[in-house]
């Protein structure tokens, strides 16, 4: 308990700190509003049974002189109407602290959401490879609810409640110590009983609703993310029956969980009924003037009316609380993860080296890097040294598994190097700032937008240049078909382009690269999926682009590769050779091997 409340404090800003100490100052405004609303019962039902109190009691006495009454009458009237104020002045006052609690929990809603998919759009690239997809999903759509409305909601109801009891509970003592030292001891005993009792089934549910949800989740997003494949393998009955599994497990889970939740009030209820009862019984019993007694019977029964379902969201929140504390946990941890934003890891160029005019003009430099994914032993590239000239086209070529897509990433400093330095020059354009990259890859993700927004990526409305964008598409060779269509630029391509060919879809995201005009574009296994004839076109259009922009094309296929100015062959994570198809071929066994030890024109 003590790691969830420091856990729950460290979610929370410097100003939704003192938002909660804003918040615990209604409460205790609102419990002292319950406690005087409560107790003004007395006095009033009091002068309802015996007028004459009102003139012999003393206070009352000069409150019935400061009013100005005219008759006993008349000031029972101004009570009543006293009494009516104070109630809705106290509902008044409560309203304004359910809409505040409520403002609270459901704007940190939207700030945790937000915050944690700015950690995850910039945490480090490796993450996303480790972890699932749909758990940060979940993360997002799951735990942040059940964090706000499980957890911070219920932490506020439980402090709400606690006050108005504590309150309730001081004015009984006052009025009768006896009577409610016993109703307390019943209740607290009771409470604790109902907590221990439900403490661990609710720990079993909670247990399996996280698995089953989870597990839900996974089903539903593979199912729909492999559609055409399971209509072609006719696996539809599969994945229908393990969604099932799941979702039936979560609602069976899910509907203990919530039957749980209401019988404590159903126990409770009961039990303050019967004392209640007995009280009345008691009472009765006992010589004394049936009206003597009626005020502090209605007392107890008001209370008894207030503290039931203040008894029943206190266990409530506890039950909740504990079913929800591991998704502060999961929360809070992805809360913390590190930008890899800046610095991504690579380093300048100096100015001489790197400027048009000086040097040998490098654009980028590998100086002897290798890299492995973090906690793992296997080297994926190592001891990579090359140098990249402005301008210039470069294959970078080998078996799958290679490490070709590893040196992508490098590339375009999605990953940094485990050992070795990558440098790339300056932007002329922007002082300070690394070259521009480009990135076209094997399978690009296309929005479910126009294809406008799929071309200016990421950029708000107003700030879209239309001559850019078809400037952008005539250069990847799609702006024929982009004035065929139906809407032109404002045309919906479908969730990841499903409307779309393949080729169609890599001439967009070509088209998406150039609209950022890019010093380098890298381009990792753009043709690898694609048929013969549109291969070829796309290579034409790739081939179009070199000398304009330095290209980097990461593939297997020598064909593509042979069109560029050189080819760095990667071999078990390691540079075999660097220069022309002719040189590699004469230069490298891995090579010929791979090539099948055919000519270029052959092989291509």
């Amino acid at each position: 308990m003590k790691g969830f409340l420091a856990d729950i404090l460290a979610i929370l800003s410097k100003r939704e700190r003192i938002e909660v100490a804003g918040l615990l100052l209604l409460m205790v405004a609102g419990a002292w509003a319950e406690m005087l609303s409560i107790g003004l019962i007395v006095p009033f039902i009091a002068m309802l049974n015996d007028p004459s109190i009102i003139h012999s009691n003393a206070a009352l006495a000069r409150v019935y002189q400061m009013v100005g009454a005219r008759s006993d009458s008349h000031f029972l009237l101004a009570a009543a109407l006293i009494f009516l104020l104070m109630i809705v002045f106290k509902n008044v006052l409560l309203a304004l602290l359910y809409h505040a609690q409520s403002r609270f929990v459901f704007a940190k809603e939207a700030a945790l959401s937000n915050a944690l998919l700015e950690r995850y759009l910039a945490a480090p690239y490796a993450l996303h490879l480790d972890r699932n997809s749909t758990e940060m999903i979940r993360t997002l759509t799951v735990e942040v609810p059940r964090v706000t409305n499980a957890l911070l909601q219920p932490l506020l109801t439980l402090a709400s409640e606690i006050l108005v009891v504590t309150m309730i509970a001081a004015l009984l003592v006052y009025l009768n110590p006896m009577i409610s030292l016993l109703v307390a001891a019943v209740m607290v005993t009771t409470g604790l009983v109902l907590s221990r009792f439900f403490q661990k089934l609710l720990e079993k549910y909670r247990g399996k609703v996280q698995i089953f949800g989870a597990g839900a989740q996974l089903w539903a997003t593979q199912s729909l993310g492999a559609l055409k494949e399971i209509r072609v393998f006719h696996a539809r009955t599969y994945f229908a029956s393990q969604f099932r599994r799941h979702v039936e497990g979560y609602v069976r889970a899910y509907r203990v969980f919530a039957f749980l939740n209401q019988m404590p009030r159903l126990v409770i209820e009961t039990i303050v009924v019967a004392l209640i009862l007995s009280f009345v019984a008691v009472y009765i019993s006992t010589p004394r003037e049936l009206r003597d007694v009626v005020p502090m019977l209605a007392v107890f029964a008001l209370s008894a009316i207030r503290l039931m379902p203040s008894a029943t969201r206190m266990l409530s929140a506890v039950n909740s609380l504990r079913f929800s504390i591991p998704a502060t946990g999961a929360v809070w941890r992805d809360l913390k993860l590190k930008s890899d934003l800046e610095p991504d890891g690579r380093e300048r160029l100096d100015a001489a080296s790197a400027s048009p005019g000086g040097g040998n003009d490098t654009m980028l430099e590998f100086s002897r890097v290798s890299y492995r994914h973090p906690g793992m032993e296997r080297w994926i590239l190592q001891d990579v040294s090359f140098t990249l000239r402005r301008g210039e086209s470069v294959a970078i070529v080998g078996h799958s598994g290679a490490g070709k897509s590893t040196l992508a990433d490098l590339l375009l400093g999605l990953v940094r190097a485990s050992e070795g330095v990558v440098r790339i020059a300056a932007d002329s354009s922007a002082p300070g700032r690394g070259a521009a990259f480009g990135y076209v890859p094997q399978h690009p993700y296309l929005l479910d937008d126009s294809l406008r927004r799929n071309v200016a990526f990421g950029i708000p409305d107003a700030a879209i240049d239309d001559a850019r964008v078809w400037q952008a598409l005539e250069q990847a060779r799609f702006s024929e078909q982009a004035r065929k269509l139906d809407r032109g630029l404002d045309t919906r391509i479908g969730e990841r382009g499903v409307k779309l060919s393949g080729g169609e879809r890599q001439r967009i995201s070509i088209a998406r690269t150039l609209y950022v005009n890019p010093d380098v574009i890298v381009f990792d296994e753009a043709t690898s999926s694609l048929d013969p004839h549109t291969e070829r076109e796309i290579t034409d259009t790739i081939s179009g682009l070199a000398g304009s922009k330095t290209l980097v094309v990461v593939t297997h296929r020598i064909a593509a590769a042979a069109r560029c100015d050189r080819m760095i062959f990667i071999a078990h994570g390691r540079i075999d050779g660097v220069g022309r198809y002719e040189e590699l071929f004469a230069a490298s066994a891995a090579f010929r091997k791979m090539v099948g030890a055919k000519p270029l024109e052959e092989s291509v």
